[in-house]
């Protein structure tokens, strides 16, 4: 009894207990009085709680978004080893600038040439024509000419001595030497000019020719063909 005694001592002495049985109406006379302690409340738990605030909630973490798995990151997860495959450039020829400038210069040179060859033609013979003397079946129309140098008149070195024969609209063959009138011969005027028949005559405007100025030289090879008859009166 007296060891149940000590230990409800200590419970029986909490002021707490010892209120709430004095309170209720009974009395033990057997405990010590009770000292008038100040007492502290004690706060419990849940009032605690409730009067503190309540923490924020934490934000909630953004997911990162996965990343979608690649055919390395497969063949590493299979444990796989992943070759790296190098990639074979082809060269495949393709025409350069200088293939196609040298095209274009190729063509441009040949059409050079053409041209060239084409004028080269022309202006031979436009050259024979004018040199060449007069014979049977010619004609030389008022206002046109031959010249002995042909274009060789225009090259300051050429030795060839200048020589023409001209119709003019007058009615008169004048040839020149030089600066000489060596030979002229008229006729009548018409837009026929001078013509040499088949015969080797010589006519101006469908008539015989007379003399105005008797040749001082030669009058073949040039201006006419050793089968010309050239007159040779005055009359």
């Amino acid at each position: 009894a007296d060891r149940v005694a000590k230990m409800a001592v200590p419970i029986l002495s909490n002021p707490k207990v010892y209120n709430m049985l004095t309170a209720s109406g009974l009395e033990i006379a057997d405990l010590p009085k009770v000292e008038d302690k100040p007492v502290e409340k004690a706060v419990e738990p849940e009032l605690v709680a409730e009067s503190e605030p309540a923490p924020e909630p934490a934000p909630e973490p953004t997911p990162e978004p996965t990343p979608e798995p690649t055919p390395e990151s497969v063949k590493e997860e299979n444990h796989e080893p992943v070759e790296k495959v190098e990639p074979v450039l082809v060269k495949t020829p393709l025409p350069t600038e200088k293939v196609v400038g040298s095209s274009n210069k190729n063509s441009n040179f040949f059409s050079l040439a053409a041209i060239f060859a084409i004028i080269a033609h022309l202006v031979l013979k436009v050259h024979v024509h004018f040199t060449s003397p007069l014979g049977p079946g010619d004609i030389l129309s008022p206002g046109r000419s031959r010249g002995l140098c042909g274009l060789t008149t225009f090259n300051p070195l050429s030795a060839c001595e200048s020589g023409t024969i001209s119709m003019g609209t007058d009615g008169i063959l004048t040839v020149v030497r030089g600066k000489n009138v060596i030979f002229e011969i008229s006729g009548k005027v018409s837009a026929e000019g001078l013509v040499i028949d088949g015969d080797g005559k010589i006519k101006i405007g469908g008539v015989n020719t007379k003399i105005t100025t008797k040749p001082t030289t030669a009058l073949t090879p040039w201006p006419f063909t050793d089968d010309v008859t050239i007159p040779k009166s005055l009359f």
